[in-house]
């Protein structure tokens, strides 16, 4: 056999093996060629596994055939079938996909959700309101699993100093997280509530504050309160929104932060306060979309802030504080950090977005900002940045372990950009072999800091520099990146600055 042919041949080979390994069968089993898709009910849901009873889809729904399998989605984008990006936490199990096979392997999966499907996984509530009108200083509770003491599920209402309270575990956390399953207020696909003063407390697991699925709330100066585990307090999914203004939150459990907004959720806060005091419980985790105008957060426990995929956050003279744990929480053992940016699965073309102007951040815990598989635009203008662990890096854009699916060791690390406007800065920065950062200071902006970068000269990472007039770097120890394009003062105080032309400036 020539030798060109041996070589298709045993990529012909190789590629069937991916395949096998990507859809490994259990039971009957089946077989999938690159193009090909199939239907499936999740079963179970382990790390980059899916477990699935396979089947078809009718009018009449999904039909198990008897057959089941296991699929690797490591490599795959999971969407709704309204297009909406999803996280592998936002798959539940008895959901439906659909999954689409590559040359390689899994190349994406498309869960389907119906309303009809959506409201089976919601639950019961104590009270359901489905017509336009006003309650005024009126008591809704629930004490019963998987039972909201409230539910808007069509029309228009508006609470005015109204008390909702819930206690009881929800049977099943992924629900509560993806569906609103055990929240006390729960706002089904269309309807809007407004919250003009008043309280929303819940004291179960899997609880949360407010919970907009498709649909909109808003709040008024109104106290929103989790105090158990996997208890976001404001959570806007599926192209739901909040609006909330001058409210108190708070949350306590552990997973539970006190905004979260996926799949087009939007969240916008003006004034008022957030607080978390558990693990694993930011201020924000945004994958969508965030704003805050005046409010202070506080996490005491956990990062200020966590993005994912092609998340947006802009914050306009907000006082923002984070202090992770590095021993506790899912996120420890990867890095510590205030600010995490990240994607699950291999790394897409989305790239987050960060808008900080005004107003304070202050990290008392590792890194200020770290990026990791992921792509990030970052601008600080005229923020008071404090970053109280001398020893870590102001900005780091570096690779994992993959320990957390957030893509393959020695391949996943990030690109970030960061325009600094009239900002000034103290602290380090670093760029991992795998890693691009792009630094850029404007408008009189000032570094005091040394930047490092691992890239090799033919390696994909870089780390590069532009000083705009007016602007300044002053250097605190040997420095290394790609270029420097400077048109401002660049100040080495006796350190070195080597270029990866092997030029060596300063000294």
């Amino acid at each position: 056999m020539p030798k060109t042919k041996a070589a298709c041949a045993l990529k012909m080979l190789f590629a069937a093996l991916a395949l096998a390994l990507a859809l490994g069968a259990c039971g009957a089993g089946i077989t999938l060629e690159p193009g090909q898709e199939t239907w499936g009910q999740i079963s179970a849901v382990n790390g980059d596994d899916l477990s699935l009873l396979v089947g078809s889809m009718s009018e009449d729904g999904f039909q198990p055939d008897g057959t089941t399998a296991t699929v690797s989605i490591k490599d795959a984008s999971v969407v709704s079938d309204a297009g909406e990006r999803l996280g592998r936490d936002e798959l539940a199990n008895g959901e439906v996909v659909r999954v689409s096979m590559g040359p390689s392997g899994i190349t994406q999966v498309v869960v389907s959700r119906s309303d009809e499907a959506v409201a089976a996984e919601q639950g019961n509530a104590t009270t359901i309101l489905s017509q336009d009108g006003n309650r005024v200083d009126e008591t809704f509770r629930s004490n019963r699993a998987d039972v909201s003491a409230l539910r808007v599920e069509a029309g228009s209402t508006t609470l005015v100093d109204c008390t909702v309270d819930k206690s009881g575990d929800a049977s099943d956390v992924s629900k509560a997280r993806l569906f609103g399953l055990n929240s006390a207020v729960l706002i089904r696909t269309g309807a809007t509530a407004t919250f003009d003063g008043g309280s929303i407390s819940s004291s179960g697991n899997g609880s949360a504050g407010i919970f907009a699925y498709g649909a909109s709330a808003m709040l008024n100066k109104t106290q929103v309160t989790t105090t158990k585990n996997d208890s976001g307090a404001l959570v806007a999914t599926s192209e739901g929104g909040i609006s909330a203004h001058g409210a108190e939150v708070a949350t306590s459990g552990t997973g539970s932060p006190a905004v979260r907004c996926s799949a087009d959720g939007t969240v916008d806060l003006i004034g008022g306060e957030l607080v978390t005091s558990g693990f694993d419980s930011p201020g924000i985790e945004a994958q969508s979309e965030v704003s805050a105008n005046g409010t202070k957060l506080t996490a005491a426990h956990s990062e200020a802030l966590v993005l994912s995929g092609g998340a947006t956050a802009s914050f306009e003279n907000c006082s923002m504080a984070g202090a992770m744990d590095g021993t506790r929480g899912a996120h420890a053992g990867v890095n510590v950090q205030g600010v995490l940016i990240y994607q699950e699965g291999t790394r897409t073309t989305d790239t987050a977005s960060v808008s900080l102007a005004g107003g304070s951040l202050t990290n008392n815990a590792g890194d200020l900002f770290y990026v990791t598989n992921a792509s990030a635009d970052l601008t600080l203008e005229r923020v008071d940045i404090q970053n109280a662990d001398a020893s870590s890096m102001l900005v780091r854009v570096d690779g994992n372990d993959g320990s957390l699916g957030w893509g393959e060791a020695g391949e996943n690390g990030g690109a970030a950009t960061l325009t600094c406007v009239g900002q000034e800065l103290r602290g380090n920065m670093f760029a991992g072999m795998t890693s691009t950062l792009s630094v850029r200071l404007t408008e009189g902006s000032t570094l005091i800091g040394a930047l490092s970068s691992d890239a090799g000269a033919d390696g994909p990472g870089s780390l590069d520099v532009v000083v705009e007039e007016g602007s300044t770097w002053r250097l605190t120890a040997d420095s290394k990146v790609t270029s420097l394009e400077n048109h401002g003062t660049v100040v080495f105080d006796g350190h070195t600055l080597t270029l990866a032309d092997g030029s060596v400036l300063g000294g």
